[in-house]
């Protein structure tokens, strides 16, 4: 079965010769863009025999990543039949020496056939070829108005911007010409994502947090996330001292268990100091000694960058010093939170 009959007016408009117009316009808006191709210009040999008329390609990309492409097409049948095959070729890369022979590296192909329903497949260019259907709901053949319709496809993806082209293509069946309708005319579409709300560099579905900027060794798994970060185990100052009837001698205050090179500021009555944790995971304090009356506070932050930080605050009595709140310090930055594991990132 082939086409319905396209009325003579329309058919005169679409004998334009498919390579004789210029670049498509296009009108962009954010992360949504609009290209039009001239109406008309499909290629047809006869009022049955033509291939659909693209009329524009709306793409939109979302900040997580999902890509839509929808495709207006004018035939008098309003979908895809047999012989029709509807290709949206992407140049995911933006390079001409990767992909296939034109240089694109992905497919999204809809195939029209005698039982009135469409297929879609999405094939990786790069050889060996090979397709696999579309995820049921990710691709549709819509009829929107008489004569009028739109296909659609959906995928992810975690790139900034990318080239593309429309290629709409009709054999009808008991011949053997094909007859073609191009978008753009010459050359190709190019769009941007605008996904990168975070501006950490890493965009849509490559970006797990896409409003927390994570850059560099702050997202060493490259995900977009913060982290994982480790946390410093330290969990109490040690101390040497005398006890007395009303205070306590301090000699020594250390902390250990440290990562090496990591930070610790020594904060007490009698002032503080800091000092950096050596290669046994020992940091002493050479400031915070002598008389301290009991129930004197004294402070400990431990950080270290890339690093789950430590806060102890400690109190002085008889028996020593006695932890009355330990906290974590955010590897991110920040005061200092309640411990638990969402801190370590992902």
């Amino acid at each position: 079965m082939g086409r319905l009959l396209l009325c003579a007016a329309l058919v005169a408009a679409a004998s334009v010769a498919v390579l004789g117009g210029g670049v498509a316009s296009a009108a962009k808006a954010g992360n949504h863009a609009v290209f039009t191709d001239p109406a008309g210009d499909a290629q047809s040999s006869s009022t049955t025999n033509y291939a659909a008329d693209i009329r524009q390609v709306d793409v939109t990309s979302t900040d997580a990543g999902k890509l839509t492409f929808a495709v207006t097409l004018f035939d008098a049948d309003a979908k895809l039949v047999s012989g029709d095959e509807l290709s949206v070729y992407v140049d995911i890369d933006r390079k001409s020496s990767t992909g296939d022979a034109n240089g694109f590296e992905y497919q999204f192909l809809a195939t029209g056939s005698t039982s009135g329903t469409t297929s879609f497949l999405f094939c990786t260019l790069i050889a060996p070829r090979s397709c696999q259907e579309f995820v049921s709901g990710n691709a549709h053949d819509t009829k929107t108005a008489t004569s009028t319709h739109v296909v659609d496809f959906a995928i992810t993806s975690n790139v900034a911007a990318f080239d593309f082209a429309v290629i709409e293509a009709y054999t009808q069946p008991s011949g053997t010409t094909t007859l073609y309708d191009f978008a753009p005319d010459t050359g190709r579409y190019s769009f941007e994502t605008k996904s990168d709300p975070d501006k950490d560099g890493l965009f849509g579905s490559g970006d797990k947090c896409p409003t927390v900027p994570a850059r560099g060794k702050s997202d060493p798994n490259n995900n977009g996330c913060p982290g994982p970060f480790k946390f410093i185990g330290t969990k109490e100052a040690h101390f040497s001292g005398l006890v007395f009837p009303s205070f306590m001698r301090l000699t020594e205050l250390r902390v250990t268990g440290a990562p090496t090179g990591a930070k610790v500021a020594f904060s007490s009555p009698r002032g503080g100091d800091s000092a950096t944790v050596n290669g046994s995971g020992t940091a002493r304090s050479k400031r915070i000694k002598g008389d301290f009356r009991y129930g004197s506070v004294i402070t400990i932050r431990i950080t270290k960058p890339q690093f789950v930080g430590v806060y102890l605050k400690e109190t002085i009595v008889k028996s020593g010093l006695r932890v009355v709140r330990r906290l974590c310090i955010p590897a991110t930055g920040g005061a200092p939170v309640k411990c638990s594991d969402k801190l370590k990132g992902s």
